[in-house]
């Protein structure tokens, strides 16, 4: 019995102890939190407005623009229960007996925390939620969601629950960069917020949790299922009756067609300051942006689309050669596609199948080429509509876009060579592309973002330099500049390589897939698309004339595009009315090391590419670029030899001529 008494004597001593260091390591652990939240105070007069930490003005840093949207208030009043209540049934079923704080879902959500072994995002009211969204930064740590928790409780002592509602439903996010459930309505539904119905309702406050996943224009399956289970809650809570619910959840989405818009900008944009690692979303640092775009040119590219395409989406960049400057980003996408990866179809061509073999000599722009069937192992890649040419020029073949050219001259080339060439122009590719002849005809296996199609294109027209294209001019962080956007770019070609194949695309805006641009003079083009019998999912028409880069992509909605929709109809239909509108009279300079030389018609309908002595009948001979250091031969030794003997420079020859003769 003393041995028991003793025992529990050292099991008491032990406990106490133990309590006594819990009780001393909580109090220094929280200690300082303790003091944050009894001394932490703002001013929450601003709790009611989105924080515009990231301002953005045009070109000359005067005017101040705005590229999202969320300009509509409404008041709670004005909504129906049915439109509110479904955000309440599913952020914050308590929402109206707490005080600010949901402990239960803290204390549920504290467990999680340490399950999962990491701080997550959790158990915020609205009125949280509200405070984190005007007040607060982002930042996921424990002295951020105390200074959170102080505010809501301070923003409940001062606004009713309804007056907090409101507040919320006019500053929550639902992607797209649509803040506010006025702008979401309009933005999806094209209608007015109160005229929403119970399945709308269910549908946008769903989206909020994560705006990427339940987006019902990129995932509709998943919009379907979270709006669904948002109408279970409301029917639990009794807001709805089960025959409302019923109906709604067979409802189809009912999202509206996409509306010409700044958002793929606006991404652009921030994606730009998040590679620049700027914390543009800290409530304590000023960032103002200075965009080079051009609102008038955006508003003219709005018409043409409007006009031209809005039952699909369409994506238009435009920008300027000389500076890199994106002048227009206009799309009809409802989801940020500024880093989403396209198959490219034969938009991918100049770069990878032709560029490599000139700037290596081993072709000429004319050289002749069998467009026949033609396989590599087990891939038999077919010609559009199995139609073949026979012995053409590489530069008819580009302008038709041959895929058995392409194929033969990868091949030629070499795969790795091909890719390490066009990689240098800005093109991403994956491993597995490094060893697949699809390749040649767009197929591989990620894509490209829209970004890296028009930045190699600006390799072509900026004669061989690479520049990134640059949605942001100047950064100006707490009125000190930080950043400022550079032209200087990277030379990643022969400039007369880079000269040869816009010579090339020349024939392709003149006679080939993309001939409806065949009156602007100075315009070169490659169009592409990606599809199969049963339609097509993407296509293009990418061009540039000495001043601009104009690309336009085409890509399917819920359903493929019809087979009539490829890159030389509706993507080449609205580039050429942007050059008619851009109105570029400037030229294409020649660069000095290309040369222009008369070659034999005779012998290129052989096959052969054959210099034209300058006795030559005009009719027999066609004028052709060259560069200086891979000039084809006259047929006649001996007239080699005297040309190159006496060193006479071609532009002499026929004042040699004529001294014979007189």
């Amino acid at each position: 019995m003393i041995k028991l008494r003793k025992k529990l004597k050292i099991i008491l001593l032990t406990a106490t102890c133990l309590l006594l260091c819990a009780f001393t390591v909580g109090f220094i652990v929280f200690s300082p939190y303790i003091d944050l939240y009894k001394n932490y105070d703002t001013d929450i007069s601003e709790v009611a407005y989105i924080s515009k930490t990231l301002k953005m003005y045009d070109k000359d840093g005067k005017s101040e623009i705005s590229l999202y949207n969320n300009g509509c208030y409404v008041k709670i009043d004005e909504l129906p229960l049915h439109v509110y209540e479904a955000f309440v049934s599913v952020e914050d079923k308590r929402f109206y007996k707490h005080s600010g704080v949901d402990y239960y879902r803290m204390l549920g959500a504290f467990f999680d925390n340490i399950k999962s072994g990491k701080f997550k995002e959790g158990a915020s009211t609205i009125t949280q939620q509200l405070v984190k969204n005007t007040l607060l930064d982002g930042d996921k740590t424990i002295e951020r969601k105390i200074k959170e928790i102080k505010l809501a409780q301070k923003v409940e002592q001062k606004y009713t629950k309804r007056e907090i509602l409101e507040k919320y439903l006019n500053v929550i996010y639902f992607g797209s960069n649509v803040y506010g459930l006025a702008n979401a309505s309009e933005h999806y539904f094209g209608k007015d917020v109160t005229k929403l119905s119970i399945s709308e309702s269910a549908l946008l406050a769903g989206i909020i949790n994560n705006p990427m996943v339940y987006n019902p224009f990129k995932n509709p399956q998943n919009a379907i299922s979270r709006r669904n289970f948002i109408l279970q809650k409301m029917l639990e809570r009794d807001i709805i009756t089960k025959k409302q619910y019923e109906t709604s959840i067979n409802e189809p989405l009912g999202v509206v067609k996409s509306k010409v818009n700044y958002n793929q900008y606006y991404n652009n944009v921030i994606d730009c300051l998040e590679k620049l690692n700027f914390d543009y979303k800290n409530k304590s640092t000023q960032v103002a942006v200075t965009l080079p775009i051009d609102k008038i040119l955006c508003k003219k590219v709005e018409e043409i689309i409007n006009e031209c395409a809005c039952d699909y989406n369409v994506n238009v960049i435009i920008a300027e050669n000389t500076t890199g400057d994106v002048l227009c980003n206009m799309s009809t996408f409802k989801y940020d596609v500024s880093k989403a990866r396209f198959m490219p179809g034969s938009t991918i061509k100049p770069i990878l199948c032709y560029a490599p073999l000139l700037e290596e000599n081993l072709i000429y722009t004319v050289s002749s080429v069998n467009d026949k069937p033609y396989s590599i192992g087990s891939y038999s890649p077919e010609n559009f509509n199995k139609k073949y040419r026979g012995n053409i020029t590489q530069r008819e073949a580009l302008a038709y876009s041959s895929n058995s050219v392409a194929l033969q001259n990868l091949e030629r080339i070499g795969l790795q060579k091909a890719v390490n060439f066009a990689q240098k122009s800005g093109l991403n590719f994956s491993d597995a592309d490094k060893d697949n002849y699809a390749i040649a005809l767009g197929g591989v296996k990620y894509g490209f973002t829209l970004n890296e199609l028009l930045t190699s294109y600006m390799c072509i027209a900026r004669n061989g330099n690479k520049i990134t294209p640059s949605y942001v001019n100047c950064i100006d962080k707490n009125k000190k500049i930080v950043f400022s956007s550079c032209a200087n770019g990277k030379n990643i070609m022969k400039e007369e390589t880079a000269f040869l194949l816009s010579e090339m695309l020349r024939d392709c805006a003149d006679y080939g897939t993309a001939k409806t641009l065949k009156k602007h003079k100075n315009v070169r083009a490659k169009t592409g698309t990606v599809g199969d019998k049963n339609g097509n999912s993407e296509c293009y028409c990418i061009a540039f004339s000495p001043a601009y880069t104009v690309l336009c992509h085409v890509s399917k909605n819920e359903n493929p595009l019809p087979l009539n929709i490829m890159g030389g109809t509706l993507p080449t239909r609205i580039v050429d009315e942007i050059f008619e509108y851009l109105n570029d009279k400037t030229e294409f300079r020649v660069p000095d090391d290309i040369v222009e030389k008369d070659i034999m018609l005779s012998k290129l309908k052989d096959g052969n590419v054959v210099l034209a002595p300058f006795y030559e009948r005009e009719i027999n001979k066609k004028s052709c670029f060259f560069s200086r250091d891979n000039i084809p031969e006259y047929q006649n030794n001996s007239y080699n030899d005297f040309i190159e003997k006496y060193d006479l420079a071609y532009s002499y020859e026929f004042d040699i001529f004529d001294s014979f003769i007189n």
